[in-house]
């Protein structure tokens, strides 16, 4: 009985002529995409992953299939915090503007332009929520495939807010002098943290 072939592991990265650098770090691979030849970027984190693969496609040759998110496979930890490193700037500068813009009353939900996905499994949400008694900007985090890990909570709120925050266990709500509250709760299968920083009072 013959032995099914053995499915090749594959790298897929971005093209060198196509992006500057797409994460702190990357340097130009040593390996060129095997069906054109371009060569492409290698994260830091991703280096040992490149040394053992069969065949590296840049993001013009790979199947559209494997380019999707949704089929992909989920980046290691180390390569999450690059992409989250590499978005979270433009991210936190884009939803600012649009909670300054937008503010959100409680007569509508909050509208998709305020959520940005950084990174497979972890998606944020900014608004300036105005409430009856006061006014907050709310930052949420969406967790859908790890735990929340310390280091990158404190990396993305210190982008919204200007300060590392961490969050409290699930089901537990944290109140900080009286001007920053925050919880977090289980929801459709993620962890979401979610941080409200009182920025007006009525009256």
């Amino acid at each position: 009985m013959e032995e099914a072939p053995k499915e090749e592991d594959v790298f897929i990265a971005k093209r060198v002529e196509d992006c500057p650098t797409p994460v702190p770090g990357s340097i130009i691979a040593d390996r060129r995409c095997n069906q054109c030849g371009a060569e492409v970027w290698v994260s830091p984190a991703s280096r040992p992953i490149l040394e053992k693969v069969d065949r590296v496609l840049c993001e013009r040759c790979a199947p559209l299939e494997a380019l999707d998110p949704d089929r992909a496979e989920h980046p290691s930890p180390e390569q999450q915090v690059e992409i989250v490193e590499a978005r979270l700037p433009q991210a936190a500068k884009e939803l600012r503007e649009l909670a300054r813009a937008f503010p959100w009353v409680p007569e509508r939900p909050p509208d998709a332009r305020h959520y940005r996905t950084l990174a497979p499994g972890i998606a944020v949400g900014f608004t300036l929520d105005m409430l009856k008694d006061f006014a907050a900007q709310h930052l949420s985090i969406a967790y859908t495939v790890r735990e929340p890990d310390l280091e990158t909570v404190s990396r993305i709120t210190r982008a919204f807010f200007g300060e590392a925050l961490s969050a409290p266990a699930v089901g537990q709500g944290m109140c900080q002098d009286g001007q920053m509250v925050s919880f977090t709760h289980r929801y459709a299968g993620a962890t979401v943290l979610h941080f409200h920083k009182i920025v007006r009072r009525a009256g």
